[in-house]
């Protein structure tokens, strides 16, 4: 038997969105490249809207260019929904892990044991392919039901099937059939990840004053995806959520855990940013402290809004519950401007 496996490490700083944590995943097997690209990267956040509809989300801004934001790193070909329907799956598989190839697929978890979906629900959501043996088995990374990431293994044929319903499923939404259902992703032979405080620099200042980053590519309006005019950057964008819960819960309102999720996930993702800034410019962090606690009550929060929406889903219809969550939210914010701003100013000294 032939088994061929690449590297890949199940990491816990990013795991809100499926489309970033895989590849932090194959990231975070090289710890030198893993500091020094990862901490100049994912410090700003947007909110924005889908063209179809006026429901809020939140994102890291470089979200904008999913694929475009990792080009220092990897290449990444995107494969539609109607190309996939035209390959030999299981043939198409084999080949790219043979070539060293890591393969993000779309699938209906409907279709898939491992899932939390098994024969309850049609729902189509990613898998990360690194491996595959010559018994026709494949090694996937996906999200358990414990809802972590987690290492899978399973028949190659079953995946194939799985990829062609949720293909099905998915091209008959106007929207998503426009988005791809396969993504190959491969090192480049000369990786750039020099790490430059300068960068760190400017991307916290797009933070507080609340920029667009220009070295963000917005592929997602040119797409015709994301409505451009409701797009706000840095700390504007956590305001705006601020707002929303005090407007109330309706169609302009549609907030969901992983909101809180992301917002506590980059606020430890920011602390150890703004550590490694202050190390290489030779410097001590000063408000570390400060910012530990800053974190721990962005967790907090996140904790409380699981244990609420678990209780009941429709606890944002509650006045009182909003204002909890804009008010505590609106003080952490304010405590998180001040220490950036510090932060930043200190740095540039």
């Amino acid at each position: 038997m032939i088994i061929r496996k690449m590297p890949i490490k199940v990491q816990k700083d990013m795991n809100t969105y499926l489309w970033f944590a895989y590849r932090f995943c194959i990231i975070a097997e090289n710890k030198h490249l893993y500091e020094q690209w990862c901490n100049m990267h994912f410090m700003s956040l947007i909110t924005y809207s889908y063209k179809d509809g006026v429901s809020l989300k939140l994102d890291y801004e470089e979200y904008l260019s999913e694929n475009e934001c990792f080009n220092d790193i990897f290449y990444i070909r995107n494969i539609k929904f109607d190309e996939m329907l035209s390959l030999d799956v299981e043939q198409f598989i084999i080949e790219c892990i043979m070539s060293e190839k890591y393969i993000e697929l779309e699938l209906d978890e409907y279709y898939l044991p491992s899932s939390r979906e098994y024969n309850k629900k049609h729902f189509v959501h990613p898998i990360f392919i690194f491996g595959y043996s010559s018994e026709g088995i494949v090694y996937y990374m996906g999200i358990s039901n414990r809802h972590v990431l987690e290492l899978f293994e399973e028949k190659i044929s079953v995946v194939s099937n799985a990829l062609k319903q949720g293909v099905f499923l998915n091209m008959a939404n106007p929207m998503l059939s426009l988005v791809s259902c396969c993504r190959i992703i491969s090192y480049k032979k000369e990786i750039n990840n020099k790490y430059s405080v300068e960068e760190t620099k400017r991307t916290l200042e797009c933070l507080i004053y609340s920029k667009h980053n220009t070295g963000i590519i917005n592929k997602k309006t040119e797409s015709m995806i994301f409505s451009n005019d409701k797009i706000l950057y840095g700390y504007d964008a956590i305001e705006s959520l601020i707002k929303c819960l005090q407007r109330g819960y309706n169609n302009d309102c549609d907030i969901d855990y992983r909101a809180f999720h992301l917002l506590a996930e980059r606020a430890h993702f920011l602390k150890s940013k703004l550590l490694y800034a202050f190390q290489s410019v030779g410097k001590d962090f000063l408000f570390y402290e400060d910012y530990c606690k800053l974190y721990n009550q962005y967790e907090i929060l996140r904790l409380r809004f699981l244990k609420d929406s678990v209780k009941n889903r429709d606890f944002l219809k509650q006045q009182m519950k909003r204002d909890f969550y804009s008010d505590g939210l609106g003080k952490i914010l304010s405590h998180e401007k001040k220490i950036v701003s510090k932060s930043l100013e200190a740095i540039q000294l």
